[in-house]
C-alpha cells in the first residue's frame, strides 16, 4: 500500500509503507482480515463500497470511514483498488 502524510502522521511514522502490505496489518498488525473489509468486497466484486471502522494506535481508537474504488484494466478486470480514510 501507499500512504499519504497525514496517514502517516496519524500513524506516528516517517516509514515508507511496504508494497503488498495489508491495511489490516498496516493499520491494526493483525494477520485477520477485518470483518465486512470494503476492501475485500470491491476486489472481488468490482464495485465501490464504504464502511466505518475502527482503528487503534499508540493506545487510542479513532474513528474513520473508508471509501474502495476499483482500479479497472482494459477488459474491465478489477486490477487494484484505491482505499479513501476519512477521519469520523
Amino acid at each position: 500500500i501507499w500512504a499519504s502524510s497525514n496517514l502517516k502522521e496519524f500513524m506516528n511514522t516517517k516509514a515508507n509503507i511496504e508494497n503488498n502490505l495489508t491495511c489490516h496489518k498496516a493499520f491494526n498488525n493483525s494477520d485477520k482480515i477485518c470483518e465486512e473489509c470494503p476492501a475485500q468486497i470491491t476486489l472481488t466484486q468490482g464495485i465501490d463500497n464504504k464502511a466505518i471502522t475502527f482503528m487503534t494506535h499508540n493506545n487510542q481508537s479513532t474513528g474513520f470511514e473508508i471509501k474502495t474504488i476499483p482500479i479497472k484494466g482494459s477488459r474491465g478486470e478489477v486490477v487494484g483498488i484505491i482505499e479513501k480514510f476519512k477521519r469520523i
